[in-house]
């Protein structure tokens, strides 16, 4: 894509039915590049109390980003505009391959990151050390690399404020635990079930 490799990826949300007071079911899809970096992003978004299908297209080069908004209630009701692309971007799911490629290193940095046609600021401190952890997946502890930070901003479920995140490490940086802040209050996130993975040659 715009002459990059780039790797697709696509995350489903669905919340728990017995949680009768929540009601998300959402698709998010990014063509990422080696460094991490959002290409193209697909979502169904709710932009000012109106659901949108949105296309987010990043064109590097010309230093803009063509945006294609279609209501999903009303497909003729088309918004197509350009927003400058004067920074560095990163979308929901770009960020936790960025972290992944990343979490071995020791470093802060501060991300932008859109969501819902806004942007907003994501600090990142990578700590780069190994600690074990457990998950009840797994009857052993396991070595993993941590890092934590803050988002100012609202994003996918509520996501905002603090968090704390734990991957393997290995080199596929498997994300295994994570703690955060989303919109029924604070949650713990554990990895439950894997393919081509071998949680005992991480612990090599």
């Amino acid at each position: 894509m715009d002459g990059s490799t780039v790797y697709h990826t696509k995350m489903f949300i669905d919340s728990n039915p017995l949680l009768l007071f929540v009601n998300i079911h959402s698709v998010y899809e990014s063509y990422i590049n080696e460094d991490f970096y959002p290409h193209l992003f697909l979502a169904e978004e709710k932009i000012k109390g109106v659901t949108y299908w949105t296309k987010y297209r990043f064109n590097y080069a010309d230093s803009v980003i063509y945006v294609k908004m279609t209501n999903t209630e009303d497909t003729t009701e088309v918004i197509v505009k350009q927003l400058p692309l004067d920074e560095r971007l990163q979308d929901g799911m770009s960020l936790v391959f960025y972290a992944r490629g990343n979490v071995h290193l020791q470093k802060k940095k501060k991300l932008t990151a859109f969501y819902e046609a806004q942007k907003g600021k994501l600090d990142i401190n990578i700590r780069g050390k190994k600690r074990k952890i457990q998950i009840a997946a797994i009857n052993s502890s396991l070595p993993a690399y941590e890092l934590d930070g803050k988002a100012h901003f609202k994003a996918i479920a509520g996501f905002g404020g603090y968090y704390r995140g734990w991957f393997s490490t290995d080199n596929q940086r498997v994300p295994l635990k994570a703690e955060m802040k989303v919109f029924v209050g604070k949650v713990k996130i554990e990895l439950e079930k894997w393919k081509n993975w071998d949680p005992i040659q991480n612990d090599k």
